[in-house]
């Protein structure tokens, strides 16, 4: 890999066509390492496509970004392979996925439920049918929540790195984005600090 010419530590933006009107900027600060974008995930404190695309060191639909977009994008997805964010964003994916398929089954329980109230009602179900379908309902449920508290988790985890807009990173010191720029800097000959 060619030796870059200066450590990158200044904030970077990136400018995409997204599907509103209005491109979207997408921030990127070394110090301490934090990536925000306009579109609406980020605003609502998601991981959106966009940052994620920075992060692996590429530009989709990209409008305007910096001269040295390229080696920007080269230290940005060393950070990345050289932290647990990938890891973070891929067990969000996981989360994500599971909570859908876990809310799907509930809602087929659900409905189980309600022709086992409805048969008892008509005196053509039995009392004990009722109480099963209630049963599973509630353990899907259960489910659920427990999903649903562990992709909130890991937002959480990413929401250090993954700013929204407008929203100040002051509370954060030294995360885990900031070490890994640090640890990409250094395996390229870089001091930091």
């Amino acid at each position: 890999m060619a030796e870059r010419s200066d450590e990158v530590t200044s904030g970077v933006i990136f400018t995409v066509q997204g599907s509103s009107p209005e491109p979207y900027k997408i921030t990127v600060n070394f110090k301490p390492f934090t990536i925000s974008c306009t579109c609406q995930a980020a605003v609502t404190g998601q991981p959106c496509k966009h940052r994620i695309h920075i992060l692996k060191g590429y530009c989709v639909d990209m409008v305007s970004a910096p001269d040295n977009y390229d080696e920007i994008l080269s230290v940005i997805k060393d950070a990345a392979l050289n932290s647990p964010i990938l890891q973070l964003l891929n067990e969000y994916d996981t989360a994500k996925k599971s909570l859908k398929a876990k809310n799907d089954a509930s809602e087929k329980l659900f409905k189980k439920y309600r022709d086992a109230v409805i048969a008892s009602t008509l005196k053509k179900g039995s009392k004990k049918a009722t109480e099963k379908a209630s049963a599973n309902l509630d353990e899907a449920l259960q489910s659920c929540v427990d999903v649903a508290a562990e992709v909130e988790a890991r937002v959480q985890c990413l929401r250090t790195i993954f700013i929204r807009p407008g929203h100040s990173n002051t509370s954060i010191s030294k995360t885990l984005a900031e070490q890994a720029v640090q640890g990409a800097n250094s395996a390229h000959g870089k001091k930091t600090g």
